[in-house]
């Protein structure tokens, strides 16, 4: 009597790691990414024209790991935040009643148009995956 073994099937993670992450172009990616930051080093150390002048990999690192440490660092990164989130909101608040009274401005018959025309445009409303024109379709007039 034989007995056949068969391999366990994998898993659909490790297909998926096997199949669209592990592939060639993020092997050449990696190697072009270790490739330029070494002749970096070299080109710094030698001492190339305009190579020369830039600071090495490994003192940017050991900055980068000392400015870590570093209160003021964090801080100013929470300061940064602060001012992109107390911007957006300066922006809902004023853009949003602008935008109504726009669009109430508007003759009912281009209203639909009109905004569909931009929503269409806008970048950031493709983006979006919730965005459907279909969605809210019923509620702009034709």
């Amino acid at each position: 009597m034989t007995q056949t073994t068969t391999a366990p099937a994998p898993s659909a993670f490790s297909r998926f790691i096997r199949k669209k992450v592990a592939t060639v172009s993020l092997f050449r990616g990696i190697v072009s990414l270790v490739a330029f930051t070494v002749l970096w080093e070299v080109g710094t150390i030698i001492n190339l024209p305009i190579i020369g002048n830039v600071p090495a990999p490994s003192e940017v690192i050991v900055t980068l790991l000392e400015q870590f440490r570093q209160a003021y660092y964090w801080l100013s990164w929470g300061d940064s935040m602060m001012r992109i989130f107390v911007g957006f909101v300066i922006a809902q608040i004023i853009g949003v009643p602008l935008g109504l009274f726009f669009f109430s401005l508007a003759p009912t018959g281009k209203r639909g148009k009109s905004s569909s025309r931009f929503l269409r445009s806008c970048g950031l409303c493709r983006l979006w995956p919730g965005f459907r024109f279909r969605s809210f379709s019923g509620l702009l007039p034709k």
